[in-house]
């Protein structure tokens, strides 16, 4: 391993003080590498992205993310709930169909319309948005460096989540709606109601009803379930110009809850996550070749600082330009036109 190192990497007489990383040969290898990578970089980005498979892994990216940061606060998971991911992915579809991006719809409709259309019975709801992200990982960067919808990422009075993504057309430009839908729920209780039993006996005794003991059972609610009811007096709203964040506390005089059940996803594979964040992927690719290039020009000029091979070093220098120009135009690909809201 050594040998293979010193061939390579050191400059010497083994090696004419020219290491073979930096000869022309490698270099073009090297300089092939990197437009394979670009070019899968943008055919995800122009071909792929707006796949149904693409946004299925971008939605379950952005869960695991989320839950990632929630557990690095202690705070429990969020379960994807069916309902959420429907009204989310209703508010994303409606934002693409009428061309806007706001919490409140140019007809007035608000967020938590989305809730009560597919029957999601809340205590308290929240809502993040975001449009033209290319990578999971960015957008949910985005939400945590932003106070408020970090607020709601963080939010221990939520439960559940639900993650929607549709394509549409924004400002003149082909684009993508993300919307990510906080809940909790009002479950109803519901007790088991044990009829008396009628002990017949001889008419000269009045008749006696026995009671079990265990007529009406106790109830006990889960942890998650114990929440105060916030009065509609009390409820806390963000008010409609606030460009930031929705977040609302619901009262109880709802419509029945529909009772679907919440899940805990698996963790996305590796290569889900690599589909998911192509610009993090490429980066690190990148950022892998021009340490490498670097090992090598440091080792080649200080070396043997008396004998130096200019040529070897321009090849060195030449590569982590390219490598620098790719690096910054992915950066502004993915980042020219994107928002949170």
């Amino acid at each position: 391993m050594f040998k293979w190192f010193k061939k390579h990497f050191i400059p010497g007489e083994h090696n004419g003080h020219r290491p073979h990383i930096l000869r022309i040969e490698a270099i073009l290898i090297l300089l092939s590498i990197v437009l394979i990578i670009e070019v899968g970089f943008l055919a995800e980005v122009v071909i792929l992205r707006n796949t149904k498979f693409l946004a299925s892994i971008a939605n379950e990216a952005l869960v695991s993310f989320t839950n990632s940061n929630r557990q690095t606060e202690n705070l429990p998971e969020l379960k994807v709930n069916p309902l959420l991911e429907k009204a989310a992915q209703l508010k994303a579809e409606d934002m693409a169909k009428n061309s806007y991006f706001a919490h409140i719809s140019p007809d007035g409709v608000e967020p938590w319309h989305w809730f009560d259309e597919v029957g999601y019975n809340y205590i308290y709801a929240g809502e993040n948005l975001a449009i033209n992200f290319i990578d999971s990982k960015d957008v949910e960067e985005a939400w945590m460096n932003s106070t408020f919808h970090r607020a709601n990422i963080l939010n221990d009075k939520f439960t559940e989540i639900g993650i929607g993504i549709a394509v549409g057309v924004f400002e003149n430009h082909q684009t993508t709606f993300i919307v990510q839908m906080f809940g909790s729920r009002s479950v109803p209780l519901l007790t088991k109601i044990v009829t008396p039993e009628i002990v017949v006996v001889p008419e000269t005794v009045v008749p006696e009803v026995i009671v079990p003991e265990t007529t009406i059972p106790e109830v006990t609610l889960p942890e998650t379930i114990v929440q105060e009811i916030v009065p509609p007096e009390e409820i806390k709203e963000v008010p409609p110009q606030d460009t930031s964040i929705a977040v609302k506390g619901a009262s109880e005089e709802k419509a029945p809850t529909v009772e679907i059940q919440a899940q805990n996803r698996p963790e996305i594979s590796m290569s889900e996550r690599l589909l998911a964040t192509p610009r993090k992927t490429t980066n690190f690719l990148y950022t892998m070749l021009a340490t490498i290039l670097l090992l090598a020009l440091i080792l080649v000029i200080f070396v043997r600082i008396k004998v130096q091979h200019p040529r070897s070093i321009i090849h060195g220098a030449f590569l982590l330009l390219v490598i620098a120009s790719v690096f910054w135009l992915n950066h502004y690909i993915a980042f020219m036109q994107a928002r949170i809201f």
